[in-house]
């Protein structure tokens, strides 16, 4: 796989990276009486191939009713070391959040930094984005998500996917400085471990297709949690630049 290619896969599974779980706690009233709660939980990645252990993903949500409103996500290795992490804050759109991703590892830095109603702010670069960056203005569609937007647009939408309705968006790719028209589908209705599940397939409804990998998707039909992911990688090895195939499951 290139560089250019394995950036792509990367990016894609961004879009993923936040999930849904059943541990509520409660941090206030906000206004109306609506209860802004926050959730913690854990993201486990396992190399496809071998199992082995790979990553983890440290979770944290402030939502308020079906609403996300802001969230942090820590990326590390098995023996906790930090090698990214993400910042994300849903107030100006549901499903396109203003975002900052450290790669630590890699030295890189990623951002959407401002949305206007024609279009979505984006900047990569080295780590503080200074010099050398690059930036761009990705044109607004009616129906986009960027980023973590992604799992949120699924969530909104998964009623209609369970009923085998296919969704089609643009998806705002950070690292790629564009946007790229996605399509998502239900590929079978199952019960596994007492929970009804739905299984997503989401892929590129373009040429792109031909470059980036299908995204298996488990979603609990009941809590809208995602419980599974089977796709590229989240991170790149700082050595090799590659991108591995991981499943990760989400632990509540």
């Amino acid at each position: 796989m290139s560089g250019q290619g394995g950036s792509r896969r990367r990016e894609c599974l961004h879009a993923l990276a936040a999930v849904a779980t059943a541990g509520w706690v409660p941090l206030g009233w906000a206004q109306g009486g609506a209860p802004v709660l926050t959730r913690e939980f854990v993201g486990k990645a396992h190399e496809l191939d071998s199992g082995r252990l790979v990553y983890l993903e440290l979770h944290k949500q402030s939502t308020q009713g079906e609403r996300w409103l802001s969230g942090s996500i820590r990326y590390t290795l098995p023996n906790g070391k930090l090698v990214a992490e993400k910042q994300l804050d849903f107030s100006k759109d549901r499903f396109i959040p203003l975002v900052r991703t450290v790669f630590h590892a890699a030295g890189e830095e990623e951002a959407i930094t401002g949305l206007t109603p024609d279009g979505v702010q984006m900047v990569t670069g080295p780590l503080g984005l200074g010099a050398g960056s690059k930036s761009k203005t990705v044109a607004r569609a009616p129906v986009m998500a960027a980023d973590s937007g992604f799992h949120a647009f699924i969530q909104a939408h998964l009623e209609a996917l369970v009923a085998g309705q296919a969704q089609q968006l643009m998806f705002g790719v950070v690292g790629q400085l564009n946007s790229f028209k996605f399509r998502i589908r239900r590929t079978a209705l199952a019960t596994e471990g007492g929970r009804s599940v739905v299984k997503l397939v989401a892929e590129p409804d373009s040429l792109l297709r031909w470059m980036v990998d299908p995204l298996q998707l488990v979603y609990d039909t009941q809590s809208r949690d995602l419980l599974q992911y089977e796709g590229p990688s989240n991170l790149t090895d700082p050595a090799t630049k590659k991108v591995g195939k991981v499943r990760i499951t989400y632990e509540f």
